[in-house]
């Protein structure tokens, strides 16, 4: 098991059921098909999802991890080839955001280990290297474990305005060596205007890469304060060894759901009970525009898998 795989404790929850719309021209002229961004391999020859699928066993081992996925997702997870997915798949019978995604995955993994020690992983984001983003991931669970009742938010530095992330403005600061940098949470804000995303750039404020750590229990409770009758709909999961119910006992839950995004319905809300992890030295990038991705892919020199003259439709 890789160094980083620190205690038997730790899960890998990889969120995997995003349909990329916005990537969804682009990608229908490059492959003739409307295949979401996670199952695509734009450089090299593994997908998204399996650069993700390669730090979550770094970071829990291939037993521990458990993937959410989108309705009718298991075709790309099969075609054109068999991906690298270890661990549990758990489809969704529908999408309610990203917020009931992560309330899934985490009753599977809650009902097999009440005592978790969670980390989240969105399956549709670009870093580099792995291996310092992996020092951070074990840095940010370690601390979620240590403040018991807290989240752990990873943030990356930005570089420019974004009107399209998260921003996080941070406060005070946590006296420790062994997490540099760590702080408390001010406030967060979800995809600001123009002139409020530069003014958080010019204050020195942080990208929310919704990458999380916090233990299972901690954030069930704090997901129950702040929706109650969601949580639940999800609460039989628990007694149940693995969370598996029967596929029509799913889909008729998820019927009477609200949709629940994550961002904006709960880690907006809880500023007071977070805490932000800068990264350093690593590359961060959302791939959810194709001119990010080509600016990334020509930044590192990589190869392209797709053509390079394709027109780059927004």
């Amino acid at each position: 098991m890789n160094q980083h795989a620190q205690s038997r404790k730790i899960w890998a929850l990889v969120l995997a059921g995003g349909e990329g719309k916005r990537m969804e021209p682009w990608i229908r002229g490059w492959l003739g098909e409307a295949r979401p961004k996670q199952y695509c391999a734009f450089t090299g020859e593994r997908t998204m999802l399996e650069h993700t699928m390669e730090r979550a066993v770094a970071a829990a081992g291939s037993t521990r991890v458990v993937t959410v996925i989108g309705k009718g997702h298991w075709r790309w997870l099969d075609e054109p080839r068999r991906l690298f997915v270890p661990g549990r798949i758990v489809e969704q019978p529908e999408n309610r955001g990203t917020g009931v995604g992560l309330l899934l995955g985490l009753a599977h993994i809650l009902a097999e280990d009440p005592e978790a020690d969670i980390l989240v992983l969105p399956s549709d984001h670009f870093v580099h290297s792995s291996s310092r983003f992996l020092d951070y991931a074990a840095a940010a669970v370690d601390l979620a474990n240590l403040r018991e009742e807290s989240l752990v938010m990873m943030a990356a530095r930005p570089d420019r305005a974004e009107t399209e992330y998260g921003w996080i403005e941070p406060r005070g600061r946590i006296v420790s060596g062994r997490y540099p940098g760590a702080r408390g949470v001010a406030r967060m804000l979800e995809k600001p205007g123009r002139a409020r995303a530069r003014a958080m750039y010019e204050e020195g404020c942080l990208w929310n890469t919704m990458v999380l750590a916090f233990r299972g229990r901690a954030f069930w409770k704090l997901f129950e304060e702040l929706h109650p009758w969601v949580v639940g709909r999800f609460d039989p999961l628990l007694g149940v060894r693995g969370g598996r119910v029967d596929g029509e006992a799913l889909a008729a839950l998820y019927r009477t759901l609200p949709e629940v995004d994550l961002s904006r319905d709960v880690l907006q809300r809880v500023p007071a009970r977070s805490l932000v992890l800068p990264m350093e030295g690593v590359l961060w990038c959302d791939w959810g525009r194709p001119e990010r991705l080509k600016a990334t892919v020509e930044e590192l020199g990589l190869s392209a898998n797709y053509p390079r003259e394709a027109e780059m439709t927004v």
